[in-house]
């Protein structure tokens, strides 16, 4: 417990002039105990001790104050440079926090501008399909309408030249069947229906003698319906072409928006990652921005309170040294009085009665009592090993020999008993008060010290917690990370391998159906040529109607064919057509079966890719919050530690002083009450001794 400046003052000045007043009751003190010796000498070597062990006292203060004047210099240069990177680490982070706002808003920005561009994208695909879509319609109507046609008109030419060129019947009866077929054809493909009925009335230009020849300019009907079938044959290539034209820019057209739409997704993917990135490291700046900000208030509020005391403490020692010098002036003056020439040559007599002489004491009744009473507080002090009693007898023998006939000198020395006792009792009040506030500081700081030491355990416990829920292998958040960043790769490139697997699959599929289609298509025309054909021979006297006008003679007349053998081939090709139809079914159920196994293996892959999506996301703000904490707890484990060593730093300081004061202050008590005794029993010796009552009646009689 510091004193008070005044008290110090005060003290201080007690000091001084007790010290002078020391010197010289001990001289006189010496002398009237006869030493043999020069009684001045032993006084200049107990004023050189009193001299040295002020020295020795202020230098041990000194390097104390030194310690502790080192300790403000450190810590004060530690705490401005920690405010001082505190400001600049604010600053800086207030500087990344607008950099990283700025960042996120402009991302938001392009974010919003893609996903318009994107609904633009999908507008565009969505009609461009749509009329790819009516176009391949009206196109498949045609397509279905030319073919109808062809076929119908390829059968026809077919007929028409199996037609006799002498039989009129059956040629007329082809004509009626042909002008069902071709009654709405002959528009389409320019001809003239009317033209065809009219060159049919003639048998002549009915038909052509020669095999597979016709002549298209004639105007013949074969020549008619050949350029029916030529027209409808070039709608239909001229449609195809057109169609695959159409086909070929809508693909080229829908590759391009999907390559677009796609680099647009990829691109708005980019920067939703990197604002969902900003918002995680803004989050940790703001953190770290409240961390630096407290700290740095912790740091300014520690260094004011420093600053206070470190200033107290250096006026209280100022004092203090102020003080020491004129104590120290005092005894060196006394010294220099006494260890002089003059002084030499005042006190060489040997004897004590010699110098009672020089003081030219009276040998009256009076001085006899107060010698004896001198004794008396010499013995009592020698009992009770009190210095201050002894300063009291010396006070009394000064009194005496220089009292004057009017004056009683014990009443000075009685003022003296008093103001020792109240010097007394002021020590133990604050001998009291240092011994509390010793042990409350001890007891405070103590506590304060281990609750500091557990919060430090506490954090220590936590950070490594924390760092095995970061770095721990495998069900770290960084190592699951990584392993569902490996699992979305996998999962992408499976998910692209499983597609182009699919594809090809339908590929192949898809030329196998149109080979199957096609085969199927040939073999039934096969049947069809051929069944017609058998069935026609069995109808009609083949013999008959090749027999032609002024044609030579043949081999023979009665001609079978091949007809069981016809009839095997068509059971043969027909048996080809179940079985291509049969392949063509299983195709198809394999086809299906196929596609809903990519579709469920793609639902399962895409769920995954989700579920492991949203993981990520959420480990990667698990991975954030985690570091955040992290760095809030180690930066609070460091602070807790610097409290932690001010607070052992502080109990350095004290503990000397504390630990004089426990350990002396029962002694100094029981020492103050023992002074306080004897002064008291000094004083009751006093007032009742009779030089006391004959010098007080000589006082009053002579005022």
């Amino acid at each position: 417990q510091a004193v008070s400046p005044k008290g110090l003052a005060r003290l201080g000045k007690m000091k001084v002039a007790m010290a002078a007043l020391l010197g010289a009751l001990a001289i006189l003190v010496a002398l009237a105990e006869g030493v043999a010796e020069s009684p001045v000498a032993g006084v200049i070597t107990q004023l050189s001790d009193m001299l040295k062990k002020s020295k020795d006292d202020a230098a041990a203060e000194a390097e104390q104050f030194g310690t502790f004047n080192d300790y403000c210099t450190d810590t004060r240069a530690t705490k401005e440079k920690a405010i001082s990177d505190g400001a600049f680490l604010i600053e800086t982070l207030t500087n990344k926090l607008e950099e990283l706002t700025a960042l996120k808003e402009k991302t938001n920005q392009e974010i919003g501008k893609l996903e318009r561009d994107l609904g633009r994208n999908k507008e565009s695909q969505d009609s461009a399909k749509a009329n790819r879509d009516k176009e391949n319609e009206v196109f498949e109507a045609l397509k279905t309408d030319l073919t109808t046609r062809k076929t119908a008109l390829t059968d026809a030419l077919a007929k028409l030249k199996t037609v006799p060129a002498n039989n009129k019947k059956e040629a007329t009866a082809a004509l009626v069947s042909l002008n069902l077929d071709l009654n709405e054809m002959t528009a389409a493909a320019g001809a003239n229906l009317r033209e065809l009925q009219s060159l049919a009335k003639s048998s002549k230009s009915f038909l052509q003698l020669h095999e597979k020849r016709y002549d298209p300019q004639s105007g013949g009907v074969l020549g008619a319906v050949q350029s029916i079938l030529d027209s409808t044959t070039k709608n239909l290539e001229d449609a195809t072409t057109e169609e695959a034209a159409a086909l070929a820019a809508y693909t080229k057209l829908s590759e391009n928006l999907k390559t677009e739409q796609e680099t647009m997704e990829e691109s708005k993917s980019t920067k939703t990652d990197l604002v969902s990135t900003t918002s995680d490291e803004m989050a940790a700046k703001e953190a770290a921005k409240d961390v630096a900000e407290k700290t740095k208030s912790d740091d300014e509020a520690f260094l004011a309170d420093l600053n206070k005391n470190c200033a107290e403490k250096t006026r209280v020692n100022k004092e203090r040294l102020e003080l020491r010098r004129k104590e120290n002036n005092a005894i060196q003056m006394a010294l220099n009085v006494l260890d002089s020439d003059r002084g030499a040559r005042v006190f060489g007599k040997t004897k004590a009665t010699s110098f009672l002489s020089f003081l030219q004491l009276s040998e009256s009744d009076a001085d006899v009592e107060i010698e004896e009473l001198v004794q008396l507080l010499r013995q009592e002090a020698e009992t009770t090993s009190s210095k201050r009693l002894h300063e009291v007898a010396g006070l009394a023998k000064m009194a005496a020999v220089s009292r004057k006939g009017d004056f009683n000198p014990f009443a000075i020395v009685l003022d003296e008993i008093e103001t020792m006792k109240k010097a007394i009792t002021k020590e133990s009040g604050l001998d009291v008060k240092q011994k509390d506030w010793c042990a409350k500081e001890t007891k405070d700081n103590t506590d304060a010290k281990g609750e500091k030491e557990t919060e430090i355990q506490s954090l220590a416990e936590t950070l490594t917690s924390k760092a095995n829920a970061i770095n721990a292998d495998p069900d770290g958040l960084l190592k699951t990370i990584e392993t569902l960043e490996t699992n979305l790769e996998e999962n992408a490139a499976t998910q692209k391998k499983t597609t182009l697997d699919r594809r090809e699959e339908n590929r192949k599929y898809t030329v196998n159906i149109r080979n199957l289609v096609s085969a199927q298509g040939m073999l039934k025309s096969a049947i069809s040529i051929l069944t017609n054909y058998y069935k026609e021979m069995k109808a009609n006297d083949l013999n008959a109607l090749l027999q032609v006008h002024d044609a030579p003679e043949t081999a023979g007349n009665a001609y079978a064919g091949q007809n069981e053998a016809g009839e095997a081939v068509i059971a043969a090709i027909q048996e080809i057509l179940t079985n291509s139809e049969k392949e063509e079914t299983d195709a198809h159920a394999e086809e299906e079966k196929a596609q809903e196994l990519y579709e469920g293996t793609m639902q399962q892959l895409v769920k995954q890719e989700t579920d492991d999506t949203e993981d990520l996301a959420e480990t990667k703000q698990q991975l954030a919050t985690t570091e955040v904490e992290k760095a809030n707890k180690e930066k609070e484990k460091e602070t807790t530690e610097n409290v932690r060593d001010s607070i052992v730093e502080y109990l350095r300081q004290i503990k000397p002083s504390c630990d004089f004061i426990k350990k002396n202050f029962d002694n100094r008590e029981k020492s103050r009450e023992k002074e306080t005794a004897a002064l008291n029993d000094a004083t009751k010796l006093i007032k009742e001794s009779p030089a006391y009552a004959k010098l007080s009646d000589v006082a009053k009689r002579k005022r």
